[in-house]
């Protein structure tokens, strides 16, 4: 399942309304888990922060500031890096950690097929669900499939 990731934009004020699509990132998981949305949601998030280095640098080893190579911890291979990187004075910086107010969107994924066990209790019909702090509403039920619109 591939989740497009887009920061939010930022001026001098604050947000603008806009955003850019920064990385395509490719989550393994099984679409009939039942928590493939979530799991999707929550690794798309997880490798486009900086923790241990710099998610959008693509590389396995960086330079810390006492200019010693050290591993990228955030290096992986699933993450398409689509933004360009932006330099200050010849120096190529890494993109920001994704953080509340940026998008993850599902590809091909706007009506999404979920099967979900009669004793999960994950869902009822037409009321409001939370996937990893995305809202999703259950729009179509039948037996136990259910179709699922995500919006932010």
């Amino acid at each position: 399942m591939k989740v497009d990731v887009f920061h939010a934009d930022f001026d001098d004020t604050g947000p603008t309304g806009t955003f850019t699509k920064v990385a395509v990132v490719a989550a393994d998981t099984d679409l009939f888990d039942g928590t493939a949305v979530s799991k999707a949601l929550d690794y798309a998030y997880r490798w486009t922060n900086n923790l241990e280095g710099s998610w959008s640098k693509k590389e396995l080893w960086l330079f810390d500031s006492s200019n010693k190579m050290v591993e990228n911890g955030d290096f992986n291979v699933d993450v398409e890096v689509v933004a360009p990187l932006p330099k200050v004075d010849g120096k190529v910086f890494g993109l920001r950690s994704s953080m509340m107010g940026d998008k993850f969107v599902l590809l091909s994924y706007i009506f999404w097929w979920l099967v979900c066990h009669d004793d999960s209790n994950i869902m009822k019909n037409f009321t409001d669900i939370s996937v990893a702090g995305f809202v999703c509403l259950a729009i179509f039920t039948l037996g136990n499939i259910i179709s699922i619109l995500l919006w932010w």
